[in-house]
């Protein structure tokens, strides 16, 4: 009996410790009892808008148009003779079309000719040379052209820093009131 209740005693925080490990794992919605419940009483379409024309009385089909009259046997054999063409055009492998055969061809509205070949990619036009002054004083070109770069330092040199305006602590902000 001291051992059953010493068992129970054991059991009972290992059963709480389950059931809070459980309580954090997500249920798919297709085996979630709420989610079953709340489809089969329909609870789940509470919030949402009813379809358009559930308010309007129930249709009659004696609203439904009568069918249409059948073209004369004339205009249906001429519809079939088109349909035949375009189908007969439609197996034959697509040709690549020359500026003299478009010309011969009458053009069929709708329908715009295949470029045989791709567009050619767009040429840049060439860029106007800008020039710049560089320290010193000398206008430097792109090109090479007077005054390209200031010279390298030699080996050893150390090169000069940046000016002082930049090393001097930044003005003040602007006090807001």
């Amino acid at each position: 009996m001291r051992r059953r209740m010493q068992r129970a005693a054991m059991a009972r925080p290992a059963a709480l410790a389950l059931a809070l490990t459980l309580a954090g794992c997500a249920l798919p919605k297709e085996i979630d009892p709420f989610v079953i419940y709340d489809e089969v009483t329909g609870d789940i379409d509470a919030g949402r808008e009813r379809p358009p024309g559930m308010d309007g009385p129930y249709p009659s089909l004696s609203s439904v148009p009568a069918r249409p009259e059948r073209p004369d046997a004339r205009t249906r054999a001429g519809l079939t003779a088109t349909l035949e063409a375009d189908r007969a055009r439609s197996l034959q492998p697509l040709a690549a079309r020359d500026a003299g055969a478009q010309a011969a061809e009458p053009e069929v509205p709708g329908t715009p000719p295949l470029p045989a070949a791709p567009p050619p990619p767009p040429t840049l036009a060439a860029a106007v040379a800008v020039p710049w002054v560089v320290p010193g004083g000398v206008q430097a070109m792109p090109g090479g052209l007077p005054g390209a770069a200031p010279p390298l330092p030699e080996p050893g040199e150390v090169p000069a820093g940046p000016p002082p305006d930049l090393l001097a602590a930044p003005p003040p902000l602007p006090r807001i009131q």
